[in-house]
């Protein structure tokens, strides 16, 4: 799924899911949202508000806000607020392919751990800090702003940024994972995700990710949605899609083929789910990958 930028988006690296924006955001309502992919907030000024679980967490001079893929989180922005917001899809951070449908597996033994634990740290820039990363994201805004963009370098750049972050903050970091991290209801949901992963290819469904995890099938389905704020269909489809997408792009199989490669029997719905996803047809997003 590509990220489509609005208006003040600076423009965005060719056929990769990243952006960044800045200066000046819009003011924006409280309302509850998520998003197929990563989301960071610098904030150098002005205010605002972002709400993980039920703890709040101020955008004030120097807050960091990370949200996690999928995550919900009403974020309030003032008039006054300046900043930059950068959103970056799995795809970008791992061009050669997401290793595992489970992003919270992924993240928690990466420099990507802030995403997953904004609910229980205040993230803030110390004055050593906040030169570092506000020169960073120029860099970054510059690499994208060339017109020969280099993905791998943007990479890079955002890596280093998170990397300082996770340094600053390891100890905190490593305090809340070890109280959060073994919780019955993360372990449920961790289990139909690592289901998704290595079945995706097969007949799945509700029925079958309730009897791995040993829960009734209404109440997996609410937990799921509290976890990762998707169904499992969703969750199911868009790991069906993404390896779709990688085989449309790198093997000459047909349509067909894809289709049954990746859990579905019939060709027109899987094309009727792979555009609901990506916006366009399996056939479109090949042609346009390969020119």
């Amino acid at each position: 799924m590509q990220v489509h930028a609005p208006h003040d988006v600076t423009p965005r690296i060719p056929g990769r899911d990243f952006r960044i924006r800045g200066d000046k955001l819009p003011p924006t309502p409280s309302n509850v949202h998520g998003h197929p992919y990563f989301q960071l907030h610098i904030a150098l000024g002005g205010s605002g508000d972002s709400w993980f679980g039920d703890c709040p967490r101020p955008l004030r001079s120097g807050s960091l806000c990370f949200a996690n893929v999928r995550q919900n989180h009403p974020v309030r922005r003032s008039g006054d607020f300046r900043g930059y917001i950068i959103d970056f899809m799995p795809s970008f951070y791992w061009p050669d392919g997401v290793p595992s449908a489970d992003i919270r597996s992924l993240v928690k033994t990466s420099e990507l751990r802030p995403f997953l634990y904004q609910e229980w740290i205040d993230f803030r820039l110390s004055k050593f800090m906040r030169s570092d990363c506000e020169e960073i994201v120029r860099h970054i805004e510059c690499e994208v702003d060339r017109d020969d963009t280099s993905p791998a370098i943007v990479r890079s750049y955002l890596t280093i940024f998170l990397s300082i972050v996770s340094r600053a903050y390891g100890d905190q970091l490593d305090e809340v994972s070890h109280r959060h991290i073994g919780s019955s209801r993360h372990r449920a949901v961790d289990k139909v995700l690592r289901l998704v992963e290595e079945s995706y290819h097969r007949q799945l469904n509700l029925e079958d990710a309730a009897q791995v995890a040993c829960l009734s099938s209404a109440y997996l389905s609410h937990l799921i949605v509290i976890e990762t704020g998707k169904s499992f269909t969703d969750l199911l489809t868009e790991k069906r899609v993404q390896h779709s997408r990688y085989l449309l792009t790198r093997t000459n199989m047909r349509i067909s083929e894809i289709a049954r490669a990746v859990g579905y029997e019939d060709e027109n719905y899987f094309s009727r789910r792979f555009r609901q996803v990506c916006g366009t047809s399996p056939r479109e997003f090949r042609v346009a990958a390969l020119r």
